[in-house]
């Protein structure tokens, strides 16, 4: 299945466009979606020469390889007839450390015919056949190419499948996006949406590149975390793109016969994975095979703004922060007077509050009274009251709803993830599958309730939630960014973003991270946050808590109150 998808991915990119090349560093960017230009400039990487040395041929080739155009033609063209036709380009691709690369060098032992050049790379990530991108510990890789002379010139006769390209060149010839599918049901939990982040190849038909990796299925990052609404077996037959922005999407499946609730989720995967085109995209026709098919809860073109209520986050546009003063519960809006909110943490009746999770539709907050270090007690409740004092237990620190289907989620004591189920009285122990040896030094779940982010020995870690036999558990667990050390606070920004205090380039830092690793954004702290000591994220922006001031990001970071501890809700 791995190399289908492979297939299909790099016979998409067969039509992109011919791109700019470069073995500059690529530059630390934001992840989200931009829509795709057809009319940038195009620059051809040169094919080879005939005073090209061995050597030669082989960067040539290299550098050629970010150009997928007629399935990497130029690339081809340094290679044996032969080898052109065996080449596999639609393996996995190898990102490397271009300022860490060994100067090619031929193999003593060769003839005036035939000869061996070896390549040393240090390689940092890779994108896998289903386009998920993974960064790595840098690792140094040898390979060698053999060439021979065809009427007097180099050419390889035996190189590695797949494809080896810098940062910038991964950049230029890939475009990060998401492809959207639907988390899992639980309970009687609003269906919403899973954001898939995958490597698609840029130029060519975006929105059939977009429509087809949909159909395809989600990447390993999320596949047992997620679920389709597509029928299995859906085919694409024709996508249309007018010049107004509505795309046409016509299916070979029997849409017609699906209930309303399933046409619904189909119709919101495809809306919020097209808004990866960008504002060029304004509506979707859905047709099956060449009719229209009636979604009874919208007409026969759907809005690119559709579908609000499968948000992922679930947050709303303008949501609050939610932060601590003087053991209290405080928000940056208005708080009904309450146990947690009025008068003091002494005053008989008030509950003492040492850290606070709030659910993304704001119905529910869960109070912890205690230091993490000893005995600490669980409240639950709405925001206005009346709350139930929950479970007591040893440690229990990071408290995260996630998307609130499942619980409250925490750590205790520093070694395992508990899970205070809806309607339970009771922790249950998560198993953590692959959980790497070191203390659990913070937990965050995703608003969307797929994925759960770890610090763990000071290294950040992503896993996805599975339900076996009814239970919550977290596996896949991968390392994000392991040039990322020193990491001790993590919050969600979006379903596909960290936001980590650890270290980049130097202690203490607030880093933006994409969730695979493929980017990792410092935000500037430098004279303001002497000591960032937590974190909390959302589309609304990035709050650190330092000292006794809650700090916003923005050119810098301001100060916006005063107090400790912000979380927005999730």
């Amino acid at each position: 299945m791995r190399r289908l998808l492979a297939s299909l991915l790099l016979l998409l990119a067969s039509t992109a466009c011919s791109l700019p090349l470069s073995h500059d560093v690529s530059t630390v960017r934001a992840v989200e979606a931009q829509p795709r230009k057809s009319g940038d400039i195009q620059v051809l990487p040169p094919g080879p020469k005939p005073t090209d040395t061995p050597s030669e041929v082989v960067v040539g080739f290299r550098g050629a390889q970010a150009n997928a155009e007629r399935r990497h033609a130029i690339a081809r063209q340094f290679l044996t007839a032969q080898e052109a036709a065996a080449w596999r380009d639609d393996s996995e691709v190898q990102v490397y450390d271009p300022d860490r690369e060994v100067e090619p060098h031929v193999i003593p032992g060769g003839t005036a015919a035939r000869t061996v050049v070896e390549v040393s790379s240090t390689v940092t990530g890779e994108i896998a056949g289903d386009g998920s991108y993974s960064a790595r510990a840098a690792a140094r890789v040898t390979e060698r190419y053999v060439l021979e002379k065809v009427k007097g010139e180099w050419r390889l006769a035996d190189v590695p499948n797949g494809l080896r390209l810098t940062p910038a060149d991964r950049d230029r010839a890939y475009q990060p996006t998401s492809v959207y599918y639907l988390a899992l049901a639980v309970g009687d939990t609003p269906p919403h949406l899973v954001p898939d982040q995958v490597f698609l190849p840029r130029g060519g038909d975006a929105a059939r590149t977009l429509v087809t990796r949909l159909l395809l299925g989600p990447s390993g990052a999320v596949a047992q975390s997620v679920t389709s609404a597509f029928p299995a077996g859906t085919r694409l037959r024709r996508v249309a793109v007018s010049g107004a922005g509505l795309v046409t999407v016509d299916l070979d499946s029997s849409l017609a016969r699906q209930r309303t609730a399933a046409l619904e989720a189909l119709s919101a995967q495809l809306v919020w994975t097209l808004r990866g085109l960008g504002p060029s995209f304004t509506g979707l026709r859905l047709l099956q095979k060449g009719l229209p098919v009636k979604v009874p809860t919208v007409g026969a073109v759907q809005d690119a703004s559709d579908w609000a209520s499968f948000d992922p986050e679930g947050l709303g546009p303008t949501p609050p922060y939610f932060f601590l003063a003087g053991r209290r519960l405080r928000s940056s809006s208005p708080l009904a007077s309450g146990p947690a909110t009025a008068g003091g943490p002494t005053d008989p009746g008030a509950i003492a509050v040492d850290a606070a999770a709030v659910t993304p539709d704001r119905t529910q907050v869960a109070l912890l009274t205690g230091r993490p270090t000893g005995p600490v007690t669980i409240t639950t409740g709405p925001l206005r009251g009346p709350f139930t004092t929950g479970p007591r237990g040893q440690g229990l620190a990071s408290p995260s709803w996630g998307s609130g289907q499942y619980g409250l989620w925490l750590l205790q004591s520093g070694r395992q993830v508990v899970l205070l189920r809806n309607g339970s009285r009771e922790l249950q122990t998560v198993t953590v599958l692959g959980l790497p040896a070191g203390r659990l030094q913070a937990l965050a779940m995703s608003r969307d309730g797929a994925r759960a982010g770890l610090v763990v020995g000071g290294q950040v870690w992503v896993g996805r939630v599975e339900v076996v036999d009814g239970l919550p558990r977290i596996a896949g667990l991968t390392m994000v960014l392991p040039d990322l050390s020193r990491a001790r606070a993590l919050a969600w920004a979006s379903g596909i973003e960290l936001v980590v205090i650890g270290r980049l380039a130097r202690d203490d830092q607030v880093v933006r991270l994409a969730v695979d690793g493929s980017t990792a954004t410092p935000l500037n702290s430098t004279g303001v946050l002497d000591k960032p000591e937590s974190v909390a994220a959302s589309s609304a922006g990035v709050l650190v808590g330092s000292g006794t001031g809650i700090y916003l990001a923005g050119r810098g970071f301001s100060r916006v109150q005063t107090g400790t501890v912000p979380v927005y809700p999730g």
